[in-house]
């Protein structure tokens, strides 16, 4: 019997949960949400062309492999693409898994950023919290203790972190997985939600038009569809105003402080500088700091 292509984006492939798909099935990626994810697998959601962003994560994952080889002469071997499979719904695929002289393995998972805002010191177990169930599949599945996690950012930097297993989490990520694949098997998807992505889907799943079809919406629909739109173009332009305000302040200045905490810092592009936001959670600000900052857009 010839096994199936298991190779990322085959058929085979698309229909079994797999590492990399555990932060969408969780809700915690950016790119994709349980819904978009749940039409991908169903076969439903027509199929996404290559990515500028996919061609760079696959063009620098032998360097960054190598980089992190060279960085630990302590593992002699470092076995890339081990594929492991847990029943019929479960394909794990480091990107790879070396072996010291104490016959001691690890999983080593290779990533690039164009930003580092998420990721924490090296060293750490803090990578961005969308690659941690990831990461945290792998371990559960492979039964390895730690996961080097070696990264390529910006002006290229190379980092390097630490994950160990959390056991629990594992277990967990196992079940509500398997709940998730099962639900395959029926036509019920996970619920609409916020995620840019399901829109996104939606979009891409109902692609033709009937001329002259209507649907009837409840009032309460058309009052939020109109009144949030409103809403968002008023909230979107209030935004470049603060930033307008904001960098105006700065001048040549690389941070925006409020109260000893970072608000925001300037960074260069390619053709100038934009504002780019640091502080997620103004609890630690006092309120006429924020009035001020109101008053003056």
């Amino acid at each position: 019997m010839t096994e199936p292509d298991l190779t990322p984006g085959s058929d085979a492939w698309l229909k079994l949960v797999t590492a990399s798909k555990v932060p969408a099935i969780v809700g915690l990626s950016p790119w994709d949400s349980p819904y978009s994810q749940w039409h991908k697998m169903k076969g439903i959601l027509p199929r996404e062309k290559t990515t500028d962003a996919m061609i760079r994560g696959t063009l620098l994952e032998p360097a960054i492999l190598a980089w992190w080889k060279a960085k630990h002469p302590e593992y002699h071997t470092l076995k890339e693409q081990v594929i492991y499979r847990k029943g019929e719904w479960l394909l794990i695929t480091p990107d790879g898994i070396a072996t010291d002289w104490n016959d001691e393995s690890v999983v080593v998972e290779a990533k690039s950023a164009s930003r580092l805002d998420h990721w924490g010191d090296p060293g750490t177990d803090q990578i961005p919290p969308y690659y941690k169930p990831q990461v945290q599949m792998q371990l559960h599945v492979t039964g390895l203790k730690t996961a080097y996690v070696p990264v390529i950012g910006p002006y290229l930097e190379f980092r390097e972190y630490v994950v160990k297993a959390d056991e629990a989490y594992g277990h967990e990520l196992e079940q509500y997985c398997k709940w998730f694949w099962d639900s395959l098997q029926s036509d019920t998807p996970p619920p609409l939600d916020e995620h840019p992505a399901t829109y996104d889907a939606v979009r891409r799943i109902h692609a033709d038009i009937n001329d002259g079809e209507a649907v009837e919406l409840t009032v309460a629909l058309a009052q939020d569809y109109v009144n949030h739109t409103a809403a968002a173009t008023h909230w979107e332009t209030k935004a470049k105003a603060t930033k307008a305000v904001i960098l105006d302040m700065m001048k040549q200045a690389e941070f925006a402080m409020c109260n000893g905490e970072i608000v925001a810092k300037r960074k260069r592009n390619r053709y100038n500088v934009h504002l780019e936001q640091v502080l997620k959670d103004t609890s630690a600000l006092n309120e006429s700091s924020v009035d001020i900052t109101t008053e003056a857009v």
